[in-house]
């Protein structure tokens, strides 16, 4: 029985042909205890109009800020962070996408090592080639750290407990990097030895 519940938060705006992708790589997944927080960075009725069916059940919330606020959606990943219910939270953004058996390889690892409150994997990284993107070529092969700068939105899950304790860094695009080093010191970490995620 799939007992453990993640929860995926997803800041968003506008760019509806990506999320879909996103959505649909959730809805595939092997492993089928999960809830999707969408938060929207300001109003806009016709976005959640625009994704239809995909958002069409109890296991989907959609929200919005009140104001467009930028910051690479970080005011929408604290507000999904707190509207999440499951034991676990995974953060990305809007343009990534998940392999269909992640949920199923990271509770597997729960069951393994049950002291575990993090657990990372490794990605594929996408289109850019550049500073910005961990200085790796299109479509690398690219192996996390917890540190910053070499682990990324969508590369971990964190126990809800854990990481609902720590505020994000709205001013800072790199936020992903300091906040898993502002919880390292209290991490019991597990990491998987497979591509899992797609950084688009």
């Amino acid at each position: 029985m799939e007992k453990i519940k993640f929860s995926f938060v997803i800041p968003c705006w506008e760019q509806t042909h990506l999320l879909k992708c996103l959505l649909q790589s959730i809805w595939c997944q092997t492993y089928t205890n999960w809830e999707v927080i969408l938060v929207h960075d300001g109003p806009n009725p016709s976005h959640e109009k625009a994704l239809g069916d995909l958002i069409g059940n109890s296991r989907f919330k959609y929200t919005n800020t009140e104001v467009r606020y930028g910051y690479w959606g970080h005011y929408g990943r604290e507000v999904g962070a707190q509207l999440a219910t499951g034991d676990w939270i995974i953060h990305t953004n809007d343009d990534n996408y998940f392999i269909p058996i992640l949920l199923e390889e990271i509770n597997s690892e729960i069951i393994r090592n049950p002291e575990a409150n993090f657990v990372y994997w490794e990605m594929i990284l996408g289109k850019y080639s550049n500073v910005h993107s961990h200085n790796k070529k299109d479509y690398g092969h690219f192996v996390p750290k917890i540190q910053h700068s070499y682990i990324d939105w969508g590369q971990f899950a964190t126990k809800s407990e854990v990481i609902k304790k720590y505020s994000i860094n709205k001013h800072e695009a790199a936020a992903d990097g300091t906040l898993v080093e502002n919880m390292k010191h209290e991490l019991n970490p597990v990491f998987i030895d497979k591509c899992l995620f797609v950084h688009n």
